[in-house]
């Protein structure tokens, strides 16, 4: 019968620890190597399985009083292992339980976990509070699809200072207060270094856009699909012409934004990427006003029905323009010629056609 790799290497652990104690060698030194390079190859959740296999022969050791020590190093090894990667919602689970196990006081310790991806997972506002506590360093944090998450968990985030990127999709933060409807977005805290915000799926109400402006070094804001409340249409893209740093905008089947709308964004003064695919009320009109957001290098219009070779002849300012997809549009080849003035790499029109170096 053959053996999983971990059960091989875990006896083969505990015998060299048997031998060294034996020896009267210190183990610590005599077998960490050999402890530290398994950890390495082994999984969290294969991590586990050796913990659970080996614990009987670990009990030998109890008269020692060296029993936990190999386990507890390896576990500490795979505790440097997750703060130097991406860390799922399953992986921090098995470490938590082996770690609770086996180094006993470390409970609620210090983790320099810098990334944390929770997507789709059972998270609860309580759990978050852990992570709060022991992952201040935390640099990026994906709450996509956390069902469990509510209004209450935005304001635990104050505990990261340095998150960088935040991923708040499919998250239903809405709520009704005294009849009047609140996405608690505002409850978001104004991080500094916060320079990526995903509110994909998301409802938005009135004041929202302008409490997201207001972080300071924000970059990049993905709106997709988000479902505006009713009195929430282009006037509240005015509030992000404010936004000083954003430089990427995805605002695609946000079906409410019409022309007025790209009045505003316009003057979102390092706009570099906007995608406005799939919003069918803008028109040729529309793209004359985004005309003179002179920095943008990449538009999406996929799916804008009302735009036409007219609209696509007004991007003739946007000298730093790159990237422009035009599918499923009413916009013809016709206006090649007149996009060959400008230094556009990639030109995608309906028929999936893709024209380079214009």
């Amino acid at each position: 019968m053959k053996y999983p790799i971990y059960i091989n290497i875990g006896v083969f652990i505990i015998t060299t620890l048997m031998t060294s104690i034996y020896l009267q060698n210190n183990f610590l030194l005599f077998t960490g190597d050999y402890i530290r390079v398994v950890a390495s190859f082994l999984t969290p959740e294969e991590m586990a399985q050796l913990i659970q296999t080996s614990k009987k022969i670990c009990l030998f050791f109890t008269e020692k009083k060296v029993h936990r020590k190999p386990i507890a190093l390896a576990v500490l090894h795979t505790r440097i292992e997750l703060e130097n990667r991406e860390v799922s919602y399953k992986e921090y689970q098995v470490f938590r339980r082996a770690e609770i196990q086996f180094l006993e006081t470390a409970k609620l310790s210090y983790l320099k976990i810098r990334h944390l991806d929770l997507w789709k997972s059972p998270l609860t506002d309580t759990e978050l509070q852990e992570f709060a506590v022991r992952c201040p360093d935390l640099r990026s944090l994906n709450l996509a699809s956390c069902a469990q998450i509510t209004v209450t968990s935005l304001s635990l985030l104050r505990a990261f200072p340095d998150l960088h990127s935040l991923n708040l999709s499919c998250c239903r933060l809405d709520r009704v207060e005294n009849g009047i409807p609140y996405s608690g977005i505002q409850r978001i805290p104004l991080l500094d270094k916060l320079s990526y915000l995903n509110l994909a799926h998301c409802i938005i109400y009135n004041g929202d856009l302008r409490h997201i402006t207001q972080l300071p070094n924000l970059e990049e804001l993905d709106l997709y699909f988000c479902r505006m409340g009713p009195r929430v249409r282009d006037s509240g893209l005015e509030g992000l012409s404010r936004a000083p740093n954003l430089k990427k905008l995805d605002l695609q089947c946000c079906e409410k934004i019409t022309d007025i709308g790209l009045m505003h964004l316009a003057r979102i003064v390092n706009l570099q990427s906007l995608s406005l695919a799939e919003c069918p009320q803008i028109t040729n009109q529309g793209l004359a006003y985004l005309a003179e957001a002179v920095n943008l290098r990449d538009l999406n219009l996929y799916n804008c029905p009302k735009i036409g070779d007219e609209g696509i002849l007004h991007l003739h300012a946007l000298k730093n323009l790159r990237k422009l997809n035009a599918r499923e549009t009413q916009v013809t080849n016709n206006v090649l010629k007149h996009l060959s003035k400008l230094n556009i790499d990639t030109f995608t029109t309906s028929g999936n056609k893709k024209y380079k170096g214009i």
